[in-house]
């Protein structure tokens, strides 16, 4: 066990920094009890680093830690006297949250905590030319799935792809119909909505949906600045 961990430092923040999530959300309690002490892979404050916590501890160990530091290190764990010694004794304020907050914070670090929910509200527009192509890429099965699930061309087309599958609508102009925020939900389910008994849907992951997005939303006609679809319409 390695022996950076979590030392979340008392919450004395002047005023709540309101999360993408809303004021009540992991991501805004990050922001409130966390962030003054903490960063998420920027490396150590007062603190360390919470990149990877949920990786270096057991949700056990971290609920012990964050509930009261100073009780697991009077049982002699090794882990907490290494941190106590280590962040020169600082000692850490035992923490107390609602029901259900803390959990949901330990989840939130272990699915990627702000930099995943950074990349989940990323707008299409602000996409590199290499992240579009990636989803190109991704959407024609050029490069496979994380999840390996069958690529959106066995049952979509889009744009200047060519035919694809049957199974699922054209989605050339998905990026027009759905928007940002919708059709990075629809995404993330692994496939558009469709009849449940033609295959079972496997999860994409933040970068997958990001990329497909940016390849959508280049393929929409819809969404191109009006000289590239009179040049297009005069080829």
């Amino acid at each position: 066990m390695k022996l950076q961990t979590l030392v979340l430092c008392v919450a004395l923040i002047c005023g709540a920094v309101a999360g993408a999530d809303g004021e009540h959300g992991p991501g805004a309690l990050f922001n409130r009890r966390c962030r003054v002490c903490h960063t998420f892979g920027s490396g150590d404050l007062i603190g360390p680093d919470l990149k990877g916590v949920t990786g270096r501890h057991s949700r056990e160990w971290l609920t012990r830690w964050i509930t009261s530091s100073q009780t697991l290190i009077r049982t002699g764990d090794p882990a907490a006297n290494a941190l106590f010694k280590k962040y020169k004794q600082f000692p850490m304020p035992d923490q107390s949250f609602a029901a259900g907050e803390l959990d949901s914070l330990i989840s939130y670090f272990a699915a990627g905590g702000p930099m995943a929910e950074a990349q989940r509200n990323r707008r299409a527009e602000t996409a590199t030319a290499a992240e579009a192509e990636l989803g190109r890429a991704l959407f024609v099965g050029q490069r496979g799935l994380a999840s390996g699930g069958a690529p959106c061309i066995s049952c979509h087309s889009a744009g200047d792809i060519g035919i694809g599958g049957s199974l699922g609508p054209d989605l050339t102009r998905a990026f027009s119909k759905f928007q940002d925020r919708r059709l990075a939900s629809l995404l993330s389910r692994g496939c558009f909505p469709r009849l449940p008994e033609v295959s079972a849907r496997t999860s994409l992951s933040d970068e997958e949906v990001f990329a497909l997005k940016a390849f959508l939303r280049q393929a929409d006609p819809g969404q191109r600045p009006p000289e590239s679809a009179q040049n297009e319409a005069r080829h």
